[in-house]
């Protein structure tokens, strides 16, 4: 493609350019007639595209149609000296090569020119009632013109008139080809069209319907409303019967008032008989729950739209949740659902995509803060606090750990920098392994000062390699009193004293690691206050020189409470050392302690020969569960036969053994100190063992030195539901033993290290094996491919690990999901006795930690942050002690039809769930098939419920009056419940403070209960929607109540064009006849009410001096004195949001009535001249058009005068089109503006961008059907400002690729259909 400026460049193209092709020429004021012409000589000139061509006539274009033979393709865009009536369309017509031909914008050519087109056409014209008549039209003749277009595939109509000239529509009675259709704002268009359409194009595919309400006329008269009816769908539905794609887009329709042609089963019925893929839906407001129920059994459909369709609840959303095929979806202004619908659907569909545009239901902080919880990476933590101010907020509140190291300098400054933003720290890690001087000075006793200090919630700290923190540093830590856990790794200046004074300070320390810290000794003042103490539940000692295993003993009445143990020592088998000191020969169990709690024990190279020592836990810990002993010295079959004794539980037991010299029934021999009595004890005691890890260290491999034996072994695999399985180094291991594991029904992992007696023949047997699904082969050399590729066959292996085997790759690859092979192996087998090189936890224990080691108050935590019911109900069932405090935690609950026989449920949940605040009953979709729920049992068991959300039919609200904690209560379409049960609740619930009362019909104000409410003054929060017995009027005589409340938000669902019943108190030329305070209210909401002549709740805006949002939709009767007022008295308004349309308002001086938008620049004026704090403001107007600027009353001036006197963050322009290129200007001066969205503004071009460019906090751009604004202007602001958000939609000059990486997050679509709010 070649683009020019020049008409003598024209003529270079032309001559040097033999095989040219392609032609766009855009905005080139310099090319006449005579320039265009040089392209007659261009033989191959397929394509040509005009845009902005100002000069150029239908001469100029004859002559290239006539010298270009193979134009194929013709595209001409605001060309307005161009005209349709002339010869150069005859001559593309006659000629008939002309496969595509796209008219934009072209003043001179009409559409009834136009009926010579192959394959695409969009026409945009000016909003006129009168277009030139088409000179051929002959009344009752529409189809008059003769011609055949039965290969055109593609056809665009958009903003054109045919009420009685047909012209362009005749087009609908004679595509057979046609694929994709689209009808954008045709007047005219009819349910004849449609049916003709659907009759003739079989082969439909894809179709995008917008509407806008015209006069239509019915039987009964004329109505206002969208064309289409019910009709024309069912004509789709019958004879378009591979229709994938549909957009249907209702324009201009109020929200509460269905002017809306289509019904609810005309859609239902559409969605079920055509095999829809991708669906559209905006401005749909008779599409409701019931229709997203019949929407979610379509099979097919995979990418849905809603846009302004108000009307779906998160019932609906539930429903959807149960489509099949559903990967994307986009919601936009659909202010009808919560979290809890998305989520539903999140939960069970896996979406490629979803959008959530303009939703009120915004993500709120909590579920931010949760989903920021789940981030484990710090990495990933702080590249989404550079997102936004408010997830760097809710980062620096959330954000519990931290873990930093020699990268930290200025060492002392930059821990402080991190403390003092993250507050609420609970886990602390210093870690300065591999540190040298060059790093840097390490954190010394200063920054433990720091952590104590600014650190307050600490709850875990860890410090490693840390030289420069001695005793002194150490007590700082005794202001920590939360301090739960400490954990020491080569902390070499520290000793018994600085320990002595954690354990005195830090009452609540639970856990307490000592890992390399010799200068720790046994003294036994430390472990002694700490034994007495008896809070610590876990203890880990490993190679400290200074602490003995006699030392520990000492540890008293600590062992009472101690749930896990660790000691390893260093210096193998260190017999040298000092012997127990109260040791007595034959009494071994000198120590009388008590350790029923623990649960984990690890001990490892410790002598325990005569000296029983730590030995003596094995006879004392009934509650052992994971059981490690590494190379203890001293160990017997009669500590064995002990353990399974006294330890029913034990799940997880790893040996690791080597020869030791022993007596033997003959003679002494050198072998390991356990033999079969050891494993068959275990066998009979030990029936809930499921991980087994035997090793073993030998010098003379082939001689068999290990006293167990295969019969042993095969006993215990066959007697325990063992799942996890290690075997190192067993030399007796060989083909017999395979084959009792092969039996082994519960075996899922096995791992098996220097077992070379294990050949093919045992791998064949391993085979059989019914539960395999991990394998693990390392230095095992009895076996090939072959026994390997026996088990991968007949085994779906989820892992394979072969090293060091005579084994191929080619025989493990793509044997199971995950695979890692290695030719060498490092030699695990055979034990080297460098113990402390080993990790710290075992490979079988470590992943096998339960929930039920945890205590209480973590568990609880736990639960409390589980929002999925489902979810709780799973972990219930896990243990008893789950199941209770699941029940203790739950705080919320919501019951539905599902809950039968409902009476009975109902009783078992409330007694189960003491502690329940909020009860949502949804029984949406329900049928007759259950009683409703009886309210008296909710009053009876739940004495502390504060929250009360019901959707079901109820004549016992009375009982709630028993609950006497109530503070918020919800009522939708609750059509059953009058005004005589909401009395007796605002009677017996004096704690009620939110009351939400919406599609109640049967409540009437007149009873009372409104007034009771008032007189209490109690409510802060009061919602009325869309109830028709209850009137603005009534809510005047709210009285005192107004005086406490702080959220207000009234909403009628009914045509301004239906009189309301006039306000009974109402007195001419005295609009204020109420006298009541309403200091409080902070948040006002009107919509859809009419004010006048009653003044009704508009006098609200007289009253409220700390209002800080304020939302006026829709309601008329408002004036410029309202909104003077309310800047004189509201001086913390913050927000604001007007929603206008046209009404006939008086001309100023008297002179007549005018339609335009009720307020004028003089309530811009005023809020510029008072409202100081003023952030946000939203200015929306309804139904005015675009090149009709007088339409609205606000000008330009006014809107520059706020934009300069406010400091405005965030700005909202819709259908603003007095707003252009020197608005733009005013606002690039805006000091604080982040976030701008003009959509419709249709008079900004890329001169107004370019000044937005300059805007110096611009941050969140949106841009949404701005025709003027091209590629060149999003640019320019691009390039300018480190956008972190743009949104492109509807903008056809602007391209996906000059918004791609024009900022940090990127919205692109190319047609959104338009919508209003």
């Amino acid at each position: 493609m070649m683009e020019t400026s020049c008409a003598t460049s024209l003529l270079m193209l032309a001559a040097y350019c033999p095989m040219l092709s392609d032609v766009t020429l855009s905005f080139c004021s310099d090319i006449d007639d005579t320039g265009i012409c040089y392209l007659a000589f261009c033989k191959k000139l397929i394509t040509l595209r005009l845009n902005f061509a100002t000069r150029i006539t239908s001469s100029g274009l004859l002559n290239v149609a006539v010298g270009c033979k193979n134009l194929s393709t013709l595209h001409l865009i605001n060309c307005n000296e161009i005209v349709g009536n002339s010869e150069w369309l005859k001559y593309l017509g006659s000629d008939g090569s002309l496969k595509e031909l796209v008219v934009k914008n072209c003043k001179g050519i009409s559409h009834y020119n136009l009926l010579l087109m192959d394959k695409a056409l969009e026409v945009r014209t000016l909003r006129s009632s009168f277009e030139r008549q088409d000179p051929a039209y002959v009344p009752n003749c529409q189809y008059k013109y003769d011609f055949c277009c039965e290969s055109l595939k593609e056809l665009t109509l958009r903003r054109i008139v045919s009420l009685e000239e047909i012209g362009l529509r005749s087009l609908l009675g004679k595509c057979k080809l046609l694929e994709k259709i689209f009808l954008h704002f045709v007047i005219g268009l009819t349910d004849s069209d449609v049916i003709t359409l659907a009759q003739n194009c079989s082969n439909l595919k894809s179709i995008s319907l917008q509407l806008k309400p015209v006069s239509c006329e019915e039987p009964e008269g004329s109505i206002y409303r969208t064309p289409l009816k019910d009709e024309s769908l069912k004509g789709l539905a019958l004879g378009c019967r591979m229709l994938e794609v549909v957009e249907l887009t209702m324009f201009a329709c109020s929200p509460d008032y269905p002017e809306i042609g289509f019904t609810q089963e005309g859609l239902v019925m559409f969605f079920k008989s055509c095999p829809i893929r991708d669906l559209v839906l905006c401005g749909a407001n008779i599409f409701d729950d019931d229709g997203m129920k019949a929407l979610a059994s379509a099979q097919f459909l995979e990418t849905l739209e809603l846009m302004d369709c108000i009307e779906i609840t998160d019932a609906g959303m539930c429903f959807l949740a149960d489509c099949p095929s559903l990967v994307n979806l986009t919601l936009r202004q659909c202010d009808g659902f919560s979290d809890v619908g998305v989520t539903e659907v999140v939960r069970a569909r896996k979406l490629d995509s979803l959008i959530v545009e303009g939703c009120s239901q915004d993500l709120p902080g909590a579920a931010l803060a949760e989903i920021m919880k789940r981030i484990t990476r710090t990495s990933d933590l702080s590249s989404l606090s550079l997102v936004s101010k408010r997830l760097y907020t809710i980062d620096a509140e959330h954000r519990s750990t931290i873990r930093v190291g020699r990268g930290l300098w200025p060492a002392k400054e930059a821990l402080l920098t991190l403390c003092s933003r993250f507050s609420n720290l609970r886990k602390v890690e210093i870690n300065y392994h591999d540190w040298t001087r060059g790093d840097g000075n390490q954190i010394d006793n200063q920054g433990l000062l720091t952590l104590s200090t600014c650190c307050p919630l600490l709850t875990d700290l860890i410090l490693s390699f840390c030289y420069y923190i001695d005793d002194s540093g150490l007590a700082y830590l005794t202001d920590c009193k939360k301090l739960v856990s400490l954990r020491l790794n080569s902390a070499k200046n520290i000793t018994s004293s600085g320990l002595l004074v954690v354990a005195i300070g830090c009452k609540n320390l639970s856990g307490l690691h000592l890992i390399n810290c010799n200068k720790i000794s046994g003294n036994p003042e430390w472990l002694k206050y700490l034994g007495s103490d008896g809070s610590l539940e876990e203890l880990v000692v490993k190679n400290c020189g200074g602490i003995s295993q006699y030392d520990l003993l000492l540890f008293g009445p600590g062992w009472m409470k101690l749930q896990r143990f660790v000691f390893e020592v260093s210096n193998l088998y260190n017999i040298l050392r000092l012997r127990d000191p109260s040791f007595v020969a034959n009494y071994q169990h000198s120590y009388d302690f008590c350790c029923k709690s623990l649960k984990d024990l690890r001990l490892r190279g410790i002598a325990t020969v005569e000296e029983i020592g730590l030995r003596s836990l094995l006879g004392k810990s009934k509650s052992l569960q994971i059981l490690c002993l590494h190379f203890v010295l001293g160990l017997t079959d009669s500590d064995m036969i002990t353990l399974s004794q006294n330890c029913s539980n034990l799940k997880s037991i790893s040996l690791q053994l080597e020869p030791v010299l022993g007596v033997g029934p003959q003679r002494r021999v050198f072998r390991m100190p356990l033999t079969d009595v050891s494993l068959k004890a275990l066998a009979l005691g030990c029936r809930m063992l499921q991980i087994v890890e035997l090793a073993v260290y030998s010098r003379h491999t082939p001689y068999p030195e290990i006293g167990f034996s295969q019969e042993g072994l095969a006993t215990l695999f066959q007697s325990c539901p063992i799942r996890e399985l290690v075997l190192c180094g067993a030399n007796i291991f060989d083909d017999e033993v395979m084959k009792a594991l092969s039996s082994a029904q519960f075996l899922e992992t096995l791992k098996l290290m220097d077992c070379n007696q294990i050949t093919d023949a045992g791998m064949r047997l391993l085979a059989n094996s019914s539960s395999l699904v991990n394998l693990t082969l390392q230095d095992c050399r009895g076996f090939t491919d072959d026994g390997v590729s026996e088990v991968v066959r007949a085994r779906n292996l989820d892992s394979l690990i072969v090293q060091g085997c005579r084994v191929s790759w080619k025989a493990v690859k793509g044997a199971a999901k995950s695979v890692r092979y290695d030719h060498n192996c490092p030699v695990y087998g055979r034990l080297t006795r460098q113990i402390a090189a080993k990790p710290e936890d075992c490979p079988a224990m470590s992943s096998k930690l339960s929930l039920e080691d945890l205590p209480d108050a973590l568990l609880a935590e736990i639960v409390k942050r589980i929002a999925n019911t489902s979810d709780l109900k799973s972990i219930s069932l896990v243990s008893k002690r789950l199941y209770t405090i699941e029940a203790e935690q739950r705080s919320s609950i919501c019951v539905g039809s599902d809950l039968c026989p409902a009476i009975d449920a109902l009783s078992a949940l409330c007694s189960r769930f003491p502690n329940l605040l909020e009860v949502e009953m949804d029984y949406s979709g329900w049928k007759f098939h259950s009683n409703l729920l009886e309210k008296h049992i909710i009053s009876l068991h739940l004495p502390v419920l504060r929250d009360l959300t019901l959707y079901i039919d109820d004549i016992r609200m009375g009982c709630l009056a028993s609950c006497k904690n109530l503070m918020s209560l919800r009522l939708n379409s609750v059509s059953a419940i009058g005004s005589r049960g909401l009395l007796s609740v605002a009677v017996g619930c004096k704690n009620l403070t939110s009351l939400h009362i919406i599609k109640c019909n049967h409540i009437v104000s007149s009873d009372k209960w409104l007034e009771y409410i008032g007189s209490a003054g109690s409510l802060e929060e009061l919602v009325v929607k869309n109830c028709k017995r209850i009137s603005q009027y009534d809510l005047l005589k709210f009285g005192p109540g107004w005086m406490k409340l702080k959220k207000f938000e009234f909403k009628f669902k009914r045509s301004f064009h239906k009189y309301e019943p006039r306000d009974p108190c109402y007195v001419d030329n005295y609009q204020y006849g109420y006298d009541f305070c309403c200091e409080s209210l902070k948040d006002v909401t009107l919509a859809t009410v009419v004010t006048k002549p009653e003044v009704g709740l508009r006098c609200l805006l007289t009253k409220c001096k700390a209002l800080e949002r304020l939302c006026l939709h829709y309601v008329i009767g408002i004036s410029d004195h309202d909104i003077i007022t309310i800047s004189q008295k509201c001086s913390n308004l913050r927000s604001i949001s007007l929603s206008q349309e046209m009404l006939l308002c008086e001309i100023p001086g008297g002179t007549g009535v005018m339609a335009r938008t009720p307020l004028t620049d003089d309530s811009l004026n005023a809020l510029a001249l008072r409202s100081h704090m003023l952030e946000a403001v939203e200015l929306m107007f309804y139904g005015c058009a675009p090149d009709w600027p007088s339409e609205i009353a606000f000008t330009q001036d006014g809107l520059v005068t706020l934009l300069q006197s406010c400091p405005i963050r965030h700005l909202v322009l819709r259908g603003a089109n007095f707003f252009d290129d020197e608005g733009m200007e005013a606002l690039s001066s805006a000091q604080f503006l982040e976030t701008l969205e003009l959509m419709q503004c249709v008079a900004v071009t890329d001169v107004g961008m370019r000044f937005l460019a300059q805007s110096p906090c611009l941050k969140n751009l949106t841009l949404q059907m701005c025709y003027e604004v091209t590629d060149d202007g999003v640019c320019e602001v691009a390039r300018a400002r480190d956008l972190e958000s743009l949104t492109v939609e509807s903008c056809n000059q602007i391209t996906v690729e000059a918004s791609h990486g024009a900022a940090k997050s990127v919205h692109y679509k190319v047609d959104c259909p338009s919508y209003y709010d």
